[in-house]
């Protein structure tokens, strides 16, 4: 299983500050209508289900992999790790999400030590196969 790369360090990070500088959040609607769900997975640290509403209010970095690559990975999550210590204090306007796509090797425990052991800021996203498919392509990712 090969993750592939979507952006070089100057790229992420450009990524990063040009959405922080543009991003905001909408003022809450009475009714807003309910929207279609790009995804619903386990965060493998708290074990809760999640859905795309992660992704509201902040700036995202989302990175598909897993963590049993050996080099790509774990240098695309520490890649992610130094743009949230650059962006230093406001990195609490930036959600790091890294998703698996090998969920039936990457579990719980597997993929909340992994983290943690880049940066625990990061949420680690895990779910059924179908799922995870499905959230690859509502991404526009690939995987192989």
């Amino acid at each position: 299983m090969k993750a592939l790369p979507i952006l070089n360090r100057r790229g992420l990070l450009s990524l990063a500050l040009a959405v922080a500088a543009t991003s905001h959040h909408a003022p809450a609607q009475e009714a807003e209508p309910e929207r279609p769900r790009r995804f619903m997975m386990e965060n493998a640290m708290t074990g809760e289900v999640i859905d795309d509403d992660i992704l509201l209010g902040k700036v995202s970095l989302l990175y598909f992999g897993y963590t049993h690559c050996p080099d790509i990975c774990p240098a695309s999550l520490l890649q992610m790790a130094d743009v949230l210590k650059k962006v230093g204090a406001d990195s609490v306007r930036v959600q790091p999400i890294f998703v698996t796509v090998d969920p039936g090797r990457d579990t719980a425990t597997v993929m909340r030590e992994y983290v943690t052991s880049i940066d625990s800021r990061i949420v680690p996203l895990r779910g059924p196969v179908p799922y995870t498919d499905a959230m690859v392509k509502a991404f526009n990712a690939q995987y192989e």
